[in-house]
């Protein structure tokens, strides 16, 4: 430390003007020392920085060795004496060097005719390779070694992967490994969540788990295994509150579910019934339940990512002009955007998921996994349990101590700011209700045109997935004929819906024949009357088409043998999606039956007339008591 001193003392000397000779004779240290010193604090370090008084540390390498020997072995069995033997040979052999870092390169990179990564066996096999066709002797270096300079080529790889990194990570190493080396560089984000509200993320994932689906066949039910389902989620960024989720039986979400999803998340949520048994837990539950502001709540900023169903126009303009929100979909694969959610699905599957023996274990190789679809079949896991089971887990997220809300609940923490605990006040972004003709996110618009004949008597009417609908109102409105007008369509039960033209309500129209029986989704008419074209479902005048077509699906999985039968599976998920349909929208249906039935009851009376004399059908024989 002394010598430190001295030396430092000197250069600021010398630096600042001053004499140095008496000073350095004084402390005994020659002029080539000090300026040995003074040059080591000029050099830089690995990094581009100056070592400045680093410089003056004892033994600090401030330059890489460079190895000027010839390549001699020596030592014991010549196993020594070989230290920078690499370097030596790329300093005189550069051409080799060049083709080798390109071969890396190109493997790392899994450019055409490569590798699929880089190897270090492969890259030892290619530098042999290079040394043999560069002409060098059986006697020279790396030939006159036991290991053929592997040991060197192995570290030479590592530095080549460590300088490379970011250029091959993806590549080498796996998107994930990707989008998470874009973690952890210092760098914070600037999508700060400063308050609840500020920032919400969306996403989907598959569960961890197989379902089974019961099939009636005869005198027996049928189990079959149905895909995993798929859970579409928004959660809160700085609460971690899980604003509203959707499950859904398909193998992708499309641009609808998301509508709906964001539909619940901002309030909107039809209150869930649990089977006979199941309930939530004395904190679980969802923001829309605690009333107040939660009923229709948007947000600032809503992150996704760059799926299909998310950049759908339908998507990004109804969700910016009802939410008032931003959507951000960020760069592409980059999971690492939305880790709020990332880490809920993770936690939401080792808290129920993973515990139940159809689980399917986080990967293919997870000990958790022991035969899930032969688990599901056997437990005969009914669709109502298996929904009650995500809607338990996700609602008991909520009411769940964490540090991200100081020691509170999600729930309690929202509940908190409404009662305004702080003292700071909370303005919560409370959306308006919204403007007559304006369709909700529950609901799909889509563009039909009028259609009718005044020639042929044909009154105006909408047709829509390849049936006519009628109104009272539209079937006087000539004037709209062949003009485009907005249905604005349920997504569960297309069987009326409302039709506007330039913003005004026009009517309600219904469809008419076999298809206004039982509720049905668009995606099922669709299927139903593929089938019915292709000649595999036929259907009888005015019966269902949907009791038809699942009793038709019944039947035909209860002749197959085995579950893992061609399009078993698939027809047991089109028939847990339809089941999943027709359960969410029984309860609406029923309400809507009985406005209908109220509806009647409030109706003027019509003048009384003689029963006799309505039925009083004169061409009819069978109405005279058959008196011509």
């Amino acid at each position: 430390m002394a010598r430190i001193a001295i030396l430092t003392e000197a250069i600021n000397l010398y630096v600042s003007g001053g004499p140095i000779s008496n000073y350095l004779k004084d402390s005994s240290v020659s002029r080539t020392s000090f300026l040995r010193a003074f040059n080591r604090c000029l050099c830089f370090d690995g990094e581009g920085r100056q070592l400045g008084w680093r410089g003056l540390l004892p033994r600090l390498r401030v330059k890489a060795p460079v190895r000027t020997k010839s390549l001699i072995p020596s030592g014991r069995n010549g196993q020594g004496g070989l230290s920078g033997a690499l370097q030596l040979f790329f300093r005189r052999n550069e051409d080799v060097k060049e083709a080798l870092d390109k071969y890396m390169l190109n493997s790392a990179k899994r450019a055409s005719g490569h590798e699929n990564k880089l190897r270090h066996r492969s890259a030892h096999k290619k530098f042999i390779s290079l040394c043999r066709s560069k002409g060098v002797a059986e006697f020279e270096w790396p030939f006159n070694t036991k290991t053929k300079a592997k040991g060197a080529i192995n570290a030479y790889v590592k530095r080549f992967i460590h300088a490379r990194y970011d250029d091959i990570v993806a590549t080498q190493f796996g998107d994930r490994a990707k989008a998470k080396s874009k973690t952890g560089t210092g760098y914070a984000s600037r999508l700060t969540a400063v308050r609840p509200f500020d920032v919400v993320e969306l996403d989907e994932h598959k569960c961890h788990f197989i379902g089974s689906i019961g099939i009636p066949a005869g005198d027996i039910t049928r189990w079959l295994p149905v895909q995993r389902v798929t859970i579409v989620l928004c959660a809160d960024r700085s609460s971690s509150v899980i604003l509203g989720y959707l499950p859904i039986l398909r193998r992708e979400a499309n641009s609808e579910d998301i509508l709906a999803t964001i539909n619940a998340a901002l309030g909107k949520r039809e209150k869930y019934v649990f089977s006979e048994g199941m309930e939530y837990t004395p904190h679980g539950g969802f923001p829309g339940d605690l009333g107040g502001p939660f009923s229709w709540c948007g947000f600032n900023q809503l992150l996704v990512d760059n799926a299909l169903s998310h950049i759908a126009n339908s998507v990004v303009d109804r969700v910016c002009d009802i939410a008032g929100c931003d959507l951000n979909f960020g760069p592409v694969r980059r999971f690492d955007r939305r880790p709020v959610v990332e880490r809920i699905f993770g936690e939401i599957e080792r808290a129920g998921f993973h515990r139940v023996a159809s689980t399917t274990g986080s990967n293919p190789f997870d000990p958790l996994r022991q035969d899930p679809e032969g688990a599901a079949t056997k437990a005969q896991v009914r669709l109502a349990d298996l929904l009650d089971l995500i809607e338990a887990v996700v609602a008991d997220h909520n009411g769940k101590v964490g540090k991200r809300n100081h020691g509170a609940r999600p729930l309690e923490r929202l509940q908190s700011l409404v009662n305004d605990d702080d003292g700071l006040g909370m303005i919560f972004p409370v959306l308006p209700p919204l403007l007559p003709g304006v369709a909700g996110l529950e609901l799909s618009i889509v563009p039909c045109f009028v259609r009718g004949s005044r020639e042929k008597g044909r009154r105006p009417q909408i047709y829509f997935e390849e049936e006519e609908y009628f109104g009272k109102n539209l079937a006087d409105r000539w004037d709209l004929l062949d003009k485009q007008v907005f249905a604005h369509v349920d997504r569960n039960d297309i069987r009326q819906f409302d039709v506007f033209h330039n913003g005004v309500k026009v009517d309600t129209v219904v469809v008419r024949g076999r298809w206004r029986h039982s509720p049905h989704s668009r995606d099922t008419r669709r299927h139903i009357n593929s089938d019915l074209r292709s000649g595999y479902l036929e259907v009888g005048f005015d019966e269902d088409p949907v009791n038809a077509h699942n009793a038709a699906l019944s039947k035909r999985l209860t002749r197959v043998k085995g579950v893992d039968a061609k399009g078993v599976v698939g027809a047991a998920n089109a028939f847990a999606e339809e089941q999943r349909v027709r359960a969410q929208s029984a309860p609406k249906t029923a309400s809507d039956c009985l406005q209908d039935a109220i509806d009647q009851l409030n109706e003027p009376d019509l003048p009384s007339s003689n029963e006799d004399e309505l039925w009083n059908m004169e061409d009819l024989g069978a109405f005279n008591r058959g008196e011509q």
